[in-house]
């Protein structure tokens, strides 16, 4: 972990200007954290850097939705799971503007929000999520 953050904080004190790398590399802090169960420290490294990453990329870009899907998945942890399937939501509409229908990442996305139903209690409702993972 300590090598993610001192390569942001170098970044940080050598650049005037937020970049990719920084953005890059405070997504990997939120991955490392949220591997650690750090959900907290996850979820501001994943905010910091969709906030970088959407500034120069745009919020309809590929890498970008797989951040905010990072998000979803720590809000389901968190137990927010309208939170968690509002943004799954918009991370399926990229998803499928960008890969088709059909995209193995697509049935993963809606593999989540059938996850994500379902810890919600709703399994009838989850069911139609995992169907359309499956199709």
């Amino acid at each position: 972990m300590n090598s993610y953050e001192n390569a942001y904080r170098l970044q940080v004190s050598y650049l005037e200007e937020p970049n990719l790398q920084m953005g890059y590399a405070l997504h990997n802090i939120g991955v490392v954290r949220r591997h650690m169960n750090d959900l907290d420290g996850a979820m501001e490294a994943y905010i910091d850097s969709i906030r970088i990453l959407e500034n120069i990329m745009g919020k309809d870009n590929l890498f970008v939705a797989d951040t905010y899907n990072n998000v979803g998945g720590i809000l389901r942890r968190m137990r927010r799971f309208d939170d968690a399937m509002e943004i799954y939501e918009d991370v399926l509409r990229v998803k499928k503007t960008h890969l088709g229908e059909k995209h193995p990442s697509v049935c993963l996305t809606l593999a989540a929000m059938g996850s994500t139903i379902r810890a919600s209690g709703q399994i009838y409702e989850a069911n139609k999520y995992f169907k359309a993972a499956l199709e």
